[in-house]
Formats: C-alpha cells, structure tokens, sequence
C-alpha cells in the first residue's frame, strides 16, 4: 500500500499494519453475505439527489466543513444532472 500512488498511502499502510487483526476480521465479516444460506439480497446502493444533500447536511451539522461536505454537494448536482 506504501508505494501506491495516493496521497495518505504511507500512513494507510501504517495504519492497515498496527491494526491487522480487526482489517482481517472485517475482511471475514465483510464476505458473509455469501456464506449465509437465505439470507435476503442487500438493496443495491443508488445515489440520490435528496440522500447526497441531507449527508453533505448532517456534515456540516457535525462541523465536517471539508472535501467529504463538498463531494456530497458536487455528487448531488451531478445526480440531478
């Protein structure tokens, strides 16, 4: 992950290496899906114009003015687009 060209990539791969044991575990709990037998579909994920401006709200209700905030707005214009 270190030599990955992105910015953070250093720090992600400390990250990742001083909390291996729970990436596994995730990793596991994430596949579950597969494995379970009846178990119902997950609802496919579509962007929304209303549920992209009410996240980029509640950021900036938390005082995440930032990228995150400005993404969800930019996304939502382009959903509507």
């Amino acid at each position: 992950v270190a030599q990955l060209q992105f910015r953070g990539a250093a720090r992600a791969a400390e990250r990742l290496a001083s909390h291996w044991p729970q990436v596994r575990i995730a990793r596991q709990l994430t596949g579950l899906e597969d494995h379970i037998p009846d178990l119902p579909p997950v609802r496919s994920f579509t962007l929304s114009q209303a549920r992209l401006g009410e996240m980029a709200s509640y950021l900036r209700e938390l005082g995440l003015e930032g990228p995150l905030t400005r993404r969800c707005e930019r996304l939502a214009e382009d959903v509507a687009a």
